[in-house]
């Protein structure tokens, strides 16, 4: 497989583009599935329903088809834009401004397992009935 260059001037590709685009409709159906499940399960049973699961996959099967075409080295905000946003606000809320645009992928997620490890530390310093 020949992975295609990104020129920054000229934008990416077409068929990036159309990948991007496919990309904003499965987040709005995994979303609308995730909505449509039973408001009774807990928030971890709802993300494991077949339907959530499935609309999960097509929209990571999308991040993967973007990462191949624009290759490890493209912005975060290019191949994932959902988990971007995540980060956007994560980062902003840690450091008072909202991050450059130049973010790969890789680093978003080290930032943010950095993030949730230093978080999982953080809680497990109070005492369990603080939480009650």
């Amino acid at each position: 497989m020949t992975t295609l260059t990104f020129d920054m001037m000229a934008g990416p590709t077409d068929e990036a583009r159309a990948l991007q685009l496919a990309q904003c409709t499965l987040t709005e159906k995994l979303y609308d599935a995730i909505n449509a499940a039973d408001k009774s399960l807990t928030h971890e049973q709802r993300y494991q329903t077949p339907e959530v699961v499935a609309a999960r996959n097509a929209y990571d099967a999308n991040v993967a088809e973007l990462v191949a075409l624009l290759g490890p080295n493209a912005f975060c905000f290019q191949v994932d834009a959902d988990l971007y946003e995540c980060f956007h606000n994560v980062y902003k809320d840690d450091v008072g401004c909202r991050p450059g645009s130049g973010w790969t992928l890789d680093q978003v997620k080290s930032y943010l397992e950095r993030r949730r490890k230093e978080q999982d530390e953080e809680t497990a310093k109070w005492p369990p009935e603080a939480f009650a």
